[in-house]
């Protein structure tokens, strides 16, 4: 039988020599089976010390520790119910527990992060140690990420004080759900009941739409006539360079109708050219008169800047810069005049 825990301090007590092995050996036994509680504390302490500062405790140590906390008045809540994660990669499940344990406003949840490279019994191994540091008569709940859960379970039921709960799914909606039920003061039973019960997560596939082309839309007060004579003439200044639709719209149903007319529907329309802008909020104009007079430069700039590089842009422009000529235009716009003259 053990005395007070003063009596087992002697002299030179820290410095056990290799012949007292043994009898430090028993002597952490015995304060083990006496102290069971302020052993448990000690070895968190200890785990902490060695974790943080890199400096390996013996069994002294241990003793030391055990021996202090057990003269001292500690409360244990030996009812609350353990609650871990354990996740593969870096700061995968201290995350979630954290995440968790900050929604709920109390340290429910304990983590554990493993290497990707760890085995079903590197996770064995550390679940022993936690479960002899930890009080867990009254159940511990785990959630983990993957691995055979039938081997961890039959091997780790051995070493188990009460009931075990397993669960499979570590995203931070079911934790929250089981750390609700904790707070409630659900039995371990009763949040296996309840879990069961949750749907799986909605499996829903998504293809991604398809990308509109991009396109510019042609328009002329004159009418629609002139709207593709421009039109004409850009197709020519671009169509080696970049892949834009050039759309003759009119201007009269671009001036009612605004986004809600074809060619906004069928592209993503990036400036309408013309000779007045028919005023569609968030879509560029750029006027006829400016290409003509070369102030145009910054807007074709502005207009192609999200879909090519500077340098293809410049040489679009110097072809717009050319096939806009006033001669050009002119020359355009006369046969324009004389077909229709023709046809009336």
């Amino acid at each position: 039988m053990l005395c007070h825990p003063i009596c087992f301090l002697k002299p030179g007590f820290l410095s056990l020599n290799h012949q007292d092995e043994v009898l430090s050996e028993q002597l952490l036994e015995d304060v083990k089976q006496r102290y069971k509680k302020e052993y448990q504390i000690a070895l968190m302490v200890k785990t902490f010390i060695e974790n943080r500062i890199e400096f390996q405790l013996g069994n002294e140590d241990i003793i030391m520790m055990t021996l202090f906390l057990s003269t001292t008045k500690i409360s244990h809540d030996e009812s609350r119910i353990k609650a871990m994660i354990i996740a593969h990669g870096y700061a995968t499940a201290s995350s979630i527990a954290n995440v968790c344990n900050r929604i709920l406003g109390v340290n429910v949840f304990d983590s554990l992060d493993m290497e990707i490279e760890a085995t079903t019994d590197d996770i064995i191994e550390k679940l022993r140690h936690y479960l002899e540091i930890n009080e867990t008569n009254n159940g511990l709940i785990i959630f983990v990420d993957m691995g055979s859960l039938n081997q961890i379970q039959n091997q780790i039921q051995e070493y188990i004080d009460g009931p075990l709960l397993f669960i499979d799914q570590v995203t931070t909606m079911p934790v929250l759900e089981v750390g609700h039920c904790l707070m409630k003061g659900n039995t371990i039973h009763e949040i296996a009941e309840h879990m069961q019960t949750l749907e799986r997560p909605k499996v829903n596939l998504l293809h991604p739409k398809k990308k509109k082309a991009y396109a510019i839309v042609t328009s002329c007060f004159t009418g629609i006539g002139t709207a593709m004579q421009i039109q004409k003439l850009l197709e020519k200044s671009i169509k080696d360079f970049l892949e834009v639709h050039i759309v003759a719209h009119d201007f009269d149903r671009l001036k009612k109708n605004g986004m809600n007319e074809a060619p906004f529907q069928l592209y993503d329309v990036l400036a309408i050219v013309g000779t007045a802008n028919p005023g569609i909020n968030g879509v560029n104009f750029i006027s006829l008169e400016d290409i003509i007079s070369g102030k145009g430069e910054n807007d074709v700039f502005r207009i192609f800047g999200k879909i090519a590089a500077p340098d293809i842009i410049r040489r679009v422009n110097d072809n717009i810069i050319l096939n806009f000529s006033l001669d050009k235009v002119i020359e355009s716009l006369t046969i324009l005049d004389t077909v229709s003259d023709i046809q009336k």
